[in-house]
């Protein structure tokens, strides 16, 4: 009974494609358009960025995570450190990214403060 109350599992997407390969579709530029929710689920900031993707470079996080993937599929968790009023805060993410195309990939992310969901961000990656 409990199975059923847990999500998917990486190894789900082992053979889904178009095949992900990190270092190849975070490279170079891409341009991400989405939206972030509030704990509630209400939309609060829709945004638009142009994103010059490097594997040399991982400036706002905060602490190393973890990356895995298979087939179609990234799991991510780690710490980002994004600006706030006057400073700066720390939020753990919890990314599951989907290749749709060889060119667009979608990304669902949970934010997290000292173990409480504060906020989900949901945006579509493509590649220029």
């Amino acid at each position: 009974m409990l199975g059923g109350c847990s999500g998917p599992a990486l190894t789900d997407y082992a053979e889904r494609g178009p095949k992900l390969i990190p270092e190849v579709f975070f490279n170079g530029e891409l341009s991400a358009r989405g939206v972030v929710k509030d704990m509630s689920g209400e939309v609060i900031r829709t945004f638009d960025a142009d994103i010059s993707a490097s594997w040399n470079d991982a400036g706002d996080v905060a602490e190393p995570g973890t990356m895995r993937w298979r087939g179609n599929t990234i799991h991510m968790n780690y710490v980002l450190r994004i600006a706030y009023g006057d400073g700066t805060l720390d939020v753990r993410m919890d990314d599951w990214m989907y290749l749709i195309t060889p060119d667009t990939l979608i990304n669902q992310t949970t934010m997290s403060k000292w173990g409480v969901d504060v906020g989900e961000l949901v945006l579509v990656i493509q590649k220029k």
